[in-house]
This record gives structure tokens, C-alpha cells and sequence, in this order.
């Protein structure tokens, strides 16, 4: 029942953080996670999502030295769970990525996307909605370091993905279809 009871705070923190109610959603967050670790123990996937939630809520608040070291915390437990490999990981990553450029840490930004496009390549392919989101995300990291150019060819390569992948591609990958 525990287990459900996380799910369901989980959920509740997801809705109040979508309207913007931040502090409640990260007492929320904290809760579930708490639970989670008690029930699941430190290295399950359920622990890694909430890890994972809450460094969301810390990185829209701002504070982004919290919100990197959750999501190293988040990568670090799915690749205990799931194997260092895993594609899932990549999605951690380029979160992790952003939240870097965000506090001017390019060049290990730079490194956090390579890495995240490595896995999602072997895992998802070249030309899936992961891989479009790690080259827009390459783009803005070579944009923020006024690399332009580079920028544009990353940028164009994201753009050519999502051509071939359609106008619902987004939708499908929102609904856990890709």
C-alpha cells in the first residue's frame, strides 16, 4: 500500500508543479521519495524517477547545484539498476546537460550531451525523438559558447529527425509510444 501511496503523492506533486505550486510539490516530491527508499531501497528505478522529479522542482526554483547533483544521483541509481549503458539514462542526461549550460557549465554540458547521444543512439537509434532532443540540446550548448555555426548544423540535424519522424512524433513519445 505504501508503494501506491507514493505513486499517488507522486502524481499530486506532478499537478501542483504543472500549475506552479513548486513548494508544494516538492514537499510532495520528498514524501514519495522517502517512502520510496524505505519500500524499494536506494538503487530501484522507482527511487531513481523520484530522485529525478524533485531535481526538476529544484532546477525550476533555480537552484541548479541541487537539481545537478540530484540528477547525478538519478543517473547513478539507474545505471546500478538498469546497467551504465541503459537509453533511459539519456533522458537524465540531457536534463542534466541543460541544468549545467544553465549555471554556465558548457564544456561539462558539452560532455553530459555527447554521452547522453551515445546511449540513445545504441538504444533508441539515430533518428528517434531521444536523438532529435540531444542534438537541439547540442545546438543550445554550442549556441550559449556563441558558436553559431555549429549550433545551426545541430540545430538542422534535430530538424531533419523530426521531419522524418512527423508532426506527432512529440505526441507518441509524450504518451510512452516511442
Amino acid at each position: 500500500a505504501r508503494g501506491l501511496y507514493s505513486r499517488a503523492l507522486t502524481n499530486l506533486a506532478t499537478a501542483y508543479q504543472l500549475t506552479g505550486r513548486l513548494a508544494e510539490a516538492r514537499e510532495l516530491h520528498e514524501e514519495a521519495l522517502d517512502i520510496k527508499r524505505d519500500w524499494f531501497g536506494p538503487y530501484h528505478t522507482e527511487v531513481g524517477y523520484s530522485v529525478a522529479n524533485l531535481s526538476y522542482i529544484f532546477q525550476e526554483e533555480g537552484d541548479y547545484a541541487t537539481s545537478e547533483r540530484l540528477k547525478a544521483e538519478a543517473i547513478d541509481i539507474f545505471s546500478r539498476a538498469l546497467g551504465a549503458m541503459h537509453p533511459n539514462i539519456a533522458i537524465i542526461m540531457i536534463g542534466m546537460a541543460a541544468t549545467q549550460d544553465l549555471q554556465g557549465k558548457y564544456e561539462e554540458a558539452a560532455v553530459s550531451y555527447a554521452e547522453a547521444l551515445q546511449r540513445v543512439e545504441a538504444g533508441f537509434g539515430p533518428q528517434s525523438i531521444q536523438a532529435l532532443l540531444v542534438h537541439n540540446g547540442i545546438g543550445e550548448n554550442f549556441y550559449y559558447r556563441g558558436r553559431f555555426e555549429e549550433a545551426e548544423a545541430s540545430y538542422r540535424i534535430a530538424l531533419d529527425i523530426g521531419n522524418r519522424l512527423g508532426p506527432d512524433a512529440a505526441l507518441r513519445f509524450a504518451k510512452g509510444e516511442q
